[in-house]
């Protein structure tokens, strides 16, 4: 196939923004560029295009305009939710937050800040598919408990946690809940859900995971959450409701707005789509006998993750020999840190098993031919390892 094609199956860590989303926010970088707190007619403009915008994203997901707050992405919104309930009058007598032991180095580092300022972090372990057990999850939970903050989608493995579930206890026990929801936007349908809980709920993502513009993401909450009071990590201006200063990025937002849109249109054809390839890559290595495993659940995870732990080849050795595909071997966001994934540990695996472990990401802009490229790539690989 390949010339000098690079194929591109890193998608958990970043989206291509799609071409429709780029046109989308050409207009806001020239002719429409105004200050959205300006009051003349640029301003104006720019001010109308963040609030439309607001009211198309939760409108797409059945959910209240007024309850969304814009952020330069998920790990601003993760701080956010999770610092600004540590300091809102809701921690008077809270000081437990419980979370899971396979989360987002954003949760992770965000809670050790927590933890020396006095919380007590506790970390609710998982099964080997990487799924919570929810009656753990309910026997934690006590009056001191402030939040609980768990990761919907797994970014390394892909398992979707039962939400429905831990909407439905935390709601019973009036606790609030907050999801690092980066990796779920386009890919689950959560938002009806949301839609029915009681108790104070929040859910952060990201933009770029979902063929968006990278440095723009946001913070949901629903009313609750808004009533708790969260302590804004920035002030400022008092945009966002006083939640998030700083002027808006008007291009930015359009251009998310833009994605969700997309996301929602094409959901069904693009699950379905990204099955069959996903379905395909394992259907070719299973037809050359190639030994291997599938890292996390088989059921409860989304279709474009594959995390797959290869029994007789260390993945440097296929990415090395690889390099016009792009792949991962651990999360974006720690794999230059050359550490076994606090992931692949959490759900049993050893050192030698992690490093013999890759991730790859399906997207919307793959097609059939580069999965058939990049599976015969890896059996060749791993044919002229074994002799």
């Amino acid at each position: 196939m390949n010339g000098s094609k690079l194929i591109y199956l890193d998608n958990q860590a970043t989206t291509q923004t799609d071409p429709n989303v780029v046109e989308k926010m050409l207009p806001y970088f020239t002719k429409f560029m105004g200050n959205p707190s300006s009051d003349h007619s640029f301003g104006i403009e720019a001010r109308s295009a963040v609030s439309w915008t607001r009211d198309i994203i939760t409108k797409a997901w059945d959910l209240d305009c007024r309850q969304l707050v814009f952020t330069a992405g998920a790990s601003e919104s993760i701080n956010l939710a999770l610092k600004g309930f540590a300091s809102s009058p809701f921690s008077t007598a809270r000081k437990k937050i419980l979370t899971t032991n396979i989360e987002h180095s954003a949760t992770i580092e965000t809670l050790k800040r927590l933890e020396m300022a006095g919380f007590e972090i506790i970390n609710l372990p998982v099964d080997n598919e990487g799924l919570i057990s929810t009656k753990q999850l309910e026997s934690s939970l006590s009056e001191d408990t402030l939040l609980v903050s768990i990761i919907l989608v797994n970014n390394e493995i892909g398992t979707v946690q039962d939400y429905n579930e831990i909407i439905k206890i935390c709601s019973a026990r009036q606790i609030p809940l907050h999801f690092d929801a980066t990796q779920g936007i386009g890919k689950i349908e959560f938002y009806s859900a949301v839609s029915k809980c009681m108790s104070p709920l929040l859910f952060s993502f990201s933009s770029h995971k979902f063929y968006g513009p990278k440095g723009v993401g946001g913070l949901y909450l629903n009313q609750p959450a808004i009533d708790a009071k969260l302590v804004p990590l920035i002030d400022g201006g008092g945009q966002e409701g006083g939640l998030r200063a700083g002027t808006e990025n008007v291009p930015g937002i359009v251009g998310m707005g833009r994605a969700i849109t997309l996301c929602r249109e094409y959901f069904p054809e693009e699950t379905e789509r990204i099955t069959f390839l996903r379905d395909k890559f394992l259907h070719n290595l299973n037809d050359a006998g190639i030994k291997y495993s599938i890292n996390g659940s088989r059921i409860s995870r989304i279709p474009h993750n594959l995390n797959i732990m290869f029994h007789e080849v260390p993945s440097a050795v296929l990415k090395n020999r690889n390099k016009d595909i792009a792949f991962s071997t651990g999360s974006a966001c720690s794999s230059s840190l050359h550490k076994p994934s606090h992931v692949l540990k959490a759900i049993g695996l050893n050192n030698k098993e992690a490093s013999h472990s890759v991730r790859i990401g399906i997207g919307r802009f793959n097609t059939e031919e580069e999965i058939n490229y990049c599976t015969d790539k890896f059996i060749e690989v791993i044919n002229d390892l074994l002799g």
